[in-house]
């Protein structure tokens, strides 16, 4: 089995994250509507407060993803970012030690690139699902 590699979200990871996303999340629930490449973008390209996002791949699959929505906002008169959790996932197969821990290691991986360095806050809520 090929080596983790963890790393920030690039441009062109964009249909292998959708394609995982919407395995993990698509399925089995009318919770979440499958991501398209337009949502995609708006969220990842587009966001005019940049972007905050890894990636574990194997093999060049994408396997788990660890992201979150920043936004400026003003903090005791000085810009900061909040940012909301989203769209954060492992595929089953990479869950626990079995899997080699990749949530884990990709959340860890994001942490220590923004965590307390670019971003005042952190927030998110898990989906019904995931309650």
């Amino acid at each position: 089995m090929p080596a983790l590699e963890i790393r920030p979200l690039r441009d062109d990871d964009a249909p292998e994250v959708l394609r995982s996303f919407n395995e993990v999340f698509a399925a089995g629930t009318t919770e979440l509507r499958p991501r398209t490449p337009a949502g995609w973008r708006w969220a990842y390209q587009l966001n005019p407060a940049g972007r905050r996002a890894f990636v574990a791949l194997q093999g060049g699959r994408v396997v788990a993803h660890f992201a979150a929505l920043p936004a400026r906002t003003l903090l005791a008169g000085r810009e900061v970012c909040f940012a909301q959790g989203v769209d954060s996932f492992a595929l089953p197969s990479h869950r626990g030690a079995a899997g080699g821990q990749a949530f884990v290691r990709v959340a860890k991986a994001f942490f220590q690139a923004y965590g307390g360095v670019q971003d005042a806050l952190y927030y998110g809520w898990p989906s019904e699902r995931a309650w």
